[in-house]
């Protein structure tokens, strides 16, 4: 074959390679270095059809020098482009200029070398792309191999060392070229490859693609991790059904299944749990999402590992269902245990019993040893108690020192027995003691039992008749145990609310609400009284008036006084934080047995030093009962408050005890008018005397005076005119919960400052 015929040849091939190498990057327009590398080879391929062309030797001198300039400056940048070392880019980029001049002044000079000159320089520079690219890549030995030869060939040719064959010659330079530029199209798309296969394996999420035969097409890095496979080749080409451990594999397929059967373009989850390659078991949440290609049908699986989220399920379905201190079932747990029991066991002739135990004198332990030691004797009982309970009964800690036992599909000749049996078990096991810390403890409770279906066929029935037959043991005495029988449904409301409300202190039964007082004249909120308020489980919403009389009664108040005292100290704080009260005082009630309490000074002082409120910002409110009680005692008391700085508010003045004498006796910064004048201002005129005396006693004395009640625009302008300082009641607002209080602060347009 003649030597033009071999030139038109590699010409030909040339163009096609060029074109070749040029797709991925039109397609892609990310990978500069084939556009490059394009660049390149189409110089050098126009620079050696210059050579067999007939152009006078000084232009063919200056556009070959062009052309090899180019061809070389362009290999250069592309593989500086191709193994990212801008170094090498940079200094391709100034010796651009500086080789164009050389080679422009040695083609002039020396024409007759343009060929030995063109084959040295091209054979250097695919030799110092092959060199980099072996060092910086090994991802490619056969391109920069090629390189590295097709560099050689060039440099042995331009010194005369390549055999005179021109048939041999070009052979070994075709084929040579021919596969280096095959080997980059191929480098080219693998990067382009590589770079979507790095974005999908990115996700923190698995992703599969199976075609419509529900065989895998792609899986990233995370998938085959995710479904036990040690690399995503081994995945390719497999069914969905072989892929998954099984069964699960069977259950995605069918699950494909109904995707498929559907045709619905709407992606579609479900959760299965897989076998990870370490050998886990993980849950998964798997979204298939159907889409088109080319009119054929494809399926996206994303595989999300659901661990930690269905460790978090776990950990608040315990909080919710379980009791931290002991382990056992809490109330909301019982309730459903219980109930899912008695509707699985549900048949005629069987019966459901709730035993619930209230320990005697418990908080006597409590008082005398804290907490601590409190908390290691219920731990002690809760796991003496599972010892002494059937096997198929479900035990539970309803809050504090109350236990429920739940026994179902129990014979009806056999209930009441069993159930006395059970319960004398466990007043038997508490007489027995528990040694704490070198004490020993012999308990006694209080024991109500309740049986189903005879008398209440639901669970919350059920609880509540065993809780009416345990207040009735209660108010037995010690150790007693009781039968729910009907007549129970009368016992005194007080009973029942006593033991309720202690039961109430350990459950978060009791919650506080506030009321914004505001200045008369500006609207300004100036004051925030804190109301407490109980929903009770079992019975319901309790007004205040009905609760804390039976409180006062027993020793729970100055437990529920504390409480109320740190809990509304505490979102004063929280409120002071978010935006600015400096001039706004929390307003607190507080009962005698509080005030003549000698701790109760101390106590204060340290919830508001924990809180890091000044003694200014509150105001404690007691009524005239509490200063008739013990004149002397509660003297010393309000001293000592007075000297701690907190302001003292005299609350209903004007009803039951009123005496004037209280107001020169005892340090009062606040008078409180009582709702009850303030609502039938309007009836007569008398009334409206009274109160405006009030009011002018009041200024006379130095207090600030609260108009209590105020409901219509009519009270507030005349209390107003009268001179009252501050105005409460539901025409400012009614009484809100805490993490509504910002929210009223900035409609109602108050200025806190």
């Amino acid at each position: 074959m003649e030597a033009q015929s071999f030139v038109l040849l590699s010409l030909a091939v040339d163009v096609v390679l060029i074109a070749a190498l040029l797709l991925p990057w039109l397609h892609e327009r990310k990978e500069s270095h084939a556009l490059f590398w394009a660049a390149g080879q189409a110089a050098l391929t126009a620079n050696t059809a210059l050579l067999f062309l007939g152009v006078q030797p000084v232009a063919k001198a200056t556009v070959s020098a062009l052309l090899l300039t180019t061809s070389i400056s362009s290999f250069l940048l592309g593989t500086g482009k191709f193994i990212r070392q801008r170094a090498i880019t940079r200094t391709t980029a100034m010796m651009i200029t500086t080789l164009a001049i050389m080679m422009q002044v040695f083609y002039a000079l020396f024409p007759a070398l343009i060929v030995d000159a063109t084959a040295f320089m091209t054979g250097a520079t695919f030799l110092v792309s092959g060199l980099l690219i072996a060092k910086f890549t090994r991802a490619y030995p056969v391109l920069s191999a090629l390189l590295i030869i097709r560099g050689v060939i060039n440099l042995l040719t331009a010194f005369k060392w390549m055999p005179d064959n021109m048939t041999l010659w070009f052979f070994e330079s075709f084929t040579i070229k021919t596969l280096s530029m095959l080997c980059l199209i191929s480098a080219v798309i693998e990067r382009i490859r590589d770079r979507y296969k790095y974005t999908i394996d990115s996700f923190g999420s698995g992703l599969i693609i199976l075609d419509g035969q529900a065989r895998v097409q792609m899986v990233n890095e995370r998938a085959a991790s995710l479904i036990g496979k040690s690399n995503t080749r081994s995945a390719r080409d497999l069914h969905v059904a072989d892929v998954f451990a099984r069964p699960h594999g069977a259950s995605l397929s069918a699950f494909l299944e109904r995707i498929t059967a559907s045709q619905s373009p709407v992606p579609m989850t479900d959760e299965i749990t897989v076998t990870a390659a370490d050998g886990r078991s993980i849950p998964l949440e798997v979204i298939v999402s159907p889409y088109y290609e080319r009119e054929e049908r494809f399926y996206l699986l994303q595989l999300i590992d659901i661990s930690e989220r269905k460790e978090k399920e776990g950990l608040l379905y315990k909080v919710a269902h379980f009791d931290g201190l002991t382990g056992l079932l809490n109330r909301h747990g019982f309730l459903r245990a219980l109930s899912a029991l008695m509707q699985a066991g549900a048949q005629p002739g069987n019966d459901y019993v709730v035993i619930l135990m209230d320990l005697d004198k418990y908080k006597r332990v409590y008082d005398s040893f804290g907490h601590v030691y409190a908390e290691q004797l219920l731990k002690q009982i809760a796991a003496d108690l599972t010892t002494h309970i059937p096997e198929h009964a479900i035990l539970a800690r309803f809050g504090g020192d109350e236990f429920a036992i739940g026994i179902t599909g129990i014979p009806s000749s056999q209930t009441a027995a069993l159930a006395e049996d059970i319960a004398a078990a466990l007043g038997r096991s508490l007489a027995a003691g528990f040694a704490i810390q070198h004490h020993q403890h012999y308990l006694t409770a209080s024991i109500g039992i309740a049986i189903a279906p005879e008398i209440q066929p639901d669970v919350n029935g059920l609880i509540q008749n065993a809780y009416l037959a345990m207040y009735d043991a209660k108010k037995a005495g010690k150790g007693q145990i009781r039968n729910f029988n009907p007549q129970m449904l009368g016992l005194p409301r007080e009973a029942i609310l006593d033991s309720a409300l202690r039961h109430a202190m350990h459950t978060d039964e009791l919650y506080l609400l506030y009321q914004p007082i505001v200045d008369v004249n500006s609207g300004e909120i100036r004051k925030f009284e804190a109301l407490i308020r109980w929903s009770s489980k079992t019975l319901g919403q309790v007004p205040p008036d009905q609760f804390i009389p039976i409180a006062e009664d027993s020793d729970l108040i100055l437990d529920i006084g504390d409480w109320v005292i740190a809990t509304a100290c505490a979102q004063f704080a929280e409120w002071s934080q978010r935006f600015d009260i400096r001039n706004c005082v929390m307003s607190i009630n507080i009962s005698a047995a509080q005030l003549m309490d000698s701790r109760f000074a101390g106590k204060l002082k340290a919830i508001l030093s924990t809180h890091g409120l000044q003694p200014s910002q509150i105001e404690l409110e007691l009524t005239e009962r509490v200063l008739i009680d013990d004149g002397d005692y509660v003297r010393r008391s309000l001293s000592d408050l007075n000297q701690l700085g907190v302001r003292i508010s005299l609350d209903d003045f004007g009803t039951g005890y009123s005496a004037l004498s209280y107001l020169t006796k005892f340090q009062i910064d606040t008078l409180k008018i009582d709702r009850s004048f303030v609502m039938r201002l309007t009836e007569h005129d008398k009334l409206e005397q009274l109160v405006s005396s009030i009011i002018m006693m009041g200024h006379k004395l130095g207090m600030s005076l609260v108009a209590e009640g105020v409901e219509t625009a009519y009270q507030a302008s005349t209390l107003s005119a009268m001179g009252c300082h501050f105005l409460q009641g539901y025409l400012i607002s009614k009484p809100i919960a805490a993490q509504d209080i910002p929210a009223f602060v900035l409609s109602h347009g108050s200025d806190t400052r």
